[in-house]
């Protein structure tokens, strides 16, 4: 309907319906994009060779991104931790903080 035929003091519940209707119908559409790529996982002829060698060739492109991410990282959590820990005398946990940090915040990439 258009917005000129709504009355004045139910065009924000239109537009609310409105907005509603583009998310659900965006929510449908992803969910149909994933089926459809959950039914490719297991459509045949499965190359299995050529998965093992694309996760190779994905695991070492990224690998120099993680080394340089780690190292910048670690460089300023090595700089903000050792101000923070002077303060209570703890500069001997920095290492420790450190490396569990970037092990816990680099571990998913």
């Amino acid at each position: 309907m258009p917005q000129s035929d709504i009355p004045f003091l139910l065009r924000p519940i239109a537009r609310l319906g409105d907005r509603t209707i583009y998310v659900l119908r965006d929510l449908g559409r992803m969910g149909v994009f994933l089926m459809f790529g959950v039914a490719g996982v297991f459509k045949h002829p499965f190359r299995f060779r050529e998965v093992v060698k694309q996760l190779g060739f994905i695991g070492a492109g990224s690998m120099a991104v993680i080394f340089f991410t780690a190292i910048s990282s670690g460089m300023v959590l090595g700089l903000q931790g050792y101000y923070s820990l002077h303060k209570f005398g703890a500069e001997g946990m920095l290492g420790s903080a450190v490396s569990l940090t970037l092990i816990m915040e680099l571990g998913p990439v």
